[in-house]
């Protein structure tokens, strides 16, 4: 029930948002950057692994981050970023996480620690619940 609750209400702020946000802005920053940048604004950190060969993580950029209502949650209480897993510091943080497949997306708090996790393909309105989650998972 307390699930629910919270999706209700994360789906209602992110439909009420959806025409001042567009897509979810990823940062063009380090790891270590985005988790400053989550303590300075009270929020969570979102990574999103993939590869460029990964067919899922393309559907993933197009069907899901480029929704207006993902987009308004996921600006509002995450800072995004995208690291490629074979490339950069994506290769080392990849690895130490244990990633076995893609896409897999990894909420953090801003101590680094991690909190939640989605492997796969979401369809937006799971997408979004799994957003909603990992934001209460840091409360």
């Amino acid at each position: 029930m307390k699930k629910f609750i919270v999706l209700f209400f994360s789906l209602a702020f992110a439909l009420s948002a959806s025409n001042s946000f567009a897509e979810v802005h990823f940062k063009n920053v380090s790891f270590q950057e985005a988790l400053k940048l989550a303590a300075k604004q009270n929020k969570i950190v979102m990574v999103d692994y993939y590869t460029s060969w990964c067919g899922w993580c393309k559907r993933l950029d197009r069907d899901v981050y480029s929704q207006d209502n993902v987009g308004g949650f996921a600006d509002s209480n995450i800072i995004s970023i995208k690291l490629d897993a074979e490339n950069g510091e994506g290769v080392e943080l990849a690895r130490s996480a244990r990633i076995q497949g893609y896409p897999t997306v990894i909420f953090y708090n801003a101590n680094g620690k991690e909190i939640h996790r989605q492997v796969g393909y979401q369809k937006p309105l799971d997408f979004l619940a799994t957003l909603s989650t990992a934001v209460s998972k840091n409360k």
